[in-house]
Order: structure tokens, then C-alpha cells, then sequence
């Protein structure tokens, strides 16, 4: 029984709280970064007519893992895939795209309990498809509106009962990088109608009733159980 924890390298990243707490209950854990293979690590799957699942499994610099061990996997904003800086940039890009998906699909194969499957996070990373299902389960949402058109921008915001809303980036959080510099794009300040430019035009934007907030919950799910923070 070992517990695979799928994870970048971060300062203070919740996945250091997840592996810390499996130590003291004595649970065997063994992390990785998905980013590390092809260059670091040593990744051999096989299957065939006597397996209906992969066999093998990893090898680092100072570890082994067999896939047949793993019976968890908890599964955190991995980095990508690196290759061979002396490669070209058309064979960077190939050798990349076989260790991604090499890696992920024999990983995403394993049967066992996940903290979350990558499919599913795809699916919930999808803001305009979480704020349907919101509204579908009965729940109450903000007035949104996800536009490219200024002038449609300008007039939902005057058309909200405070005239305020704020942006929101529509892709899943991450580092975008910026004139060279990595940044972080987060929720706006609260802005009114005069506040928009015609910049809106350049892409998608995510609009938002400003509501304000009384509490806030983060809710962490695994089966039947409900974890606040």
C-alpha cells in the first residue's frame, strides 16, 4: 500500500502538508514530479495478453516505485514534462508530447482511489461549465457574463443594482508570463463601466456581480467527507 503523490516543487505547496501527515500516520508515500520524467526519472510500463493492467514501474536517483504498489494517488498542478535542453525545438516539442503522453496515460490507468483523477479536474477547471452546473443543482450564482465585446461589457456592469463587478481569468490558476516576467492574474478590484477599455476586444473576458462577502469556505471533498479550511 503506497500512496502516490503527484506534485511540483513548491514552497509551502499543500502537497507538503498531504505528505507530512501521511508520515505520521505511517503510511508509505512516495512523491514525484511529473516533470522530472523524461530527464530524471526512469518510467517501464508493460502489458499483454497475461496483464489486463500496466506492470513496471519508476525509477530515480535514490527510489523505486512498482505500479502494482500504488493504492492512492493524490494528484496537485504538476509542472511539465522537461526534455533535453540540447534537442531541437521541433524534436523538444515531439519528445515532450511522448513523455506526456507515456506518463499520464499509464498513470491515469491505474485502478485505484484518486485525489483528483486528471479528467475529472479537467472537467471542474472549467469555470463557464461549473457556473451551469451551479445554477442547474439549485444553487445561487452571480450575474456573469463571459464577452469579448466592450460595449456589451460596459452595459452589464451598468445594468448590475451597485453598477460594480470584477474580472476574473477564465482559464484554471497558474503562472502567465508577462513581457519575459511570470505574474499570477487574479480577481479584480471592483470596477464600474468607465473603468473598461476597448482592450476587452483582444480575448475573452469573465465579468462578475460584485457581491459582498459575509464568509468564505474552501471545501475539500474525498468520498463522503466534508473538510472545511
Amino acid at each position: 500500500m503506497t500512496v502516490l503523490v503527484l506534485t511540483r516543487q513548491l514552497v509551502e505547496s499543500p502537497a507538503d502538508l498531504v505528505v507530512h501527515e501521511l508520515n505520521q500516520r505511517g503510511v508509505p508515500v512516495h512523491r514525484i514530479d511529473p516533470g522530472d520524467f523524461p530527464r530524471q526519472v526512469m518510467l517501464s510500463g508493460r502489458i499483454g495478453p497475461e496483464h489486463h493492467d500496466w506492470t513496471g514501474g519508476w525509477r530515480g536517483q535514490h527510489r523505486e516505485l512498482a505500479l502494482g504498489d500504488v493504492t492512492a494517488v493524490y494528484y496537485r498542478r504538476p509542472s511539465p514534462h522537461e526534455v533535453d535542453p540540447a534537442l531541437s525545438d521541433d524534436d523538444a516539442r515531439w519528445a515532450r508530447s511522448e513523455a506526456r503522453a507515456a506518463f499520464t496515460g499509464i498513470v491515469q490507468s491505474m485502478r485505484c482511489r484518486w485525489v483528483n483523477h486528471p479528467r475529472h479536474n479537467v472537467i471542474a477547471d472549467s469555470k463557464p461549465r461549473a457556473l451551469a452546473t451551479a445554477a442547474r443543482s439549485g444553487l445561487r450564482i452571480p450575474a456573469t457574463l463571459i464577452t469579448n465585446d466592450p460595449r456589451e461589457a460596459r452595459a452589464f456592469v451598468a445594468s448590475l443594482p451597485n453598477r460594480t463587478a470584477v474580472y476574473k481569468p477564465i482559464a484554471p490558476p497558474g503562472q502567465r508570463v508577462f513581457n519575459g516576467e511570470k505574474a499570477a492574474v487574479w480577481t479584480s478590484p471592483p470596477l464600474g463601466p468607465d473603468d473598461l477599455t476597448d482592450d476587452i476586444a483582444f480575448t475573452a473576458h469573465t465579468f462578475q456581480q460584485w457581491i459582498p462577502k459575509k464568509h468564505e469556505v474552501r471545501l475539500t471533498v474525498v468520498g463522503g467527507a466534508l473538510v472545511r479550511r
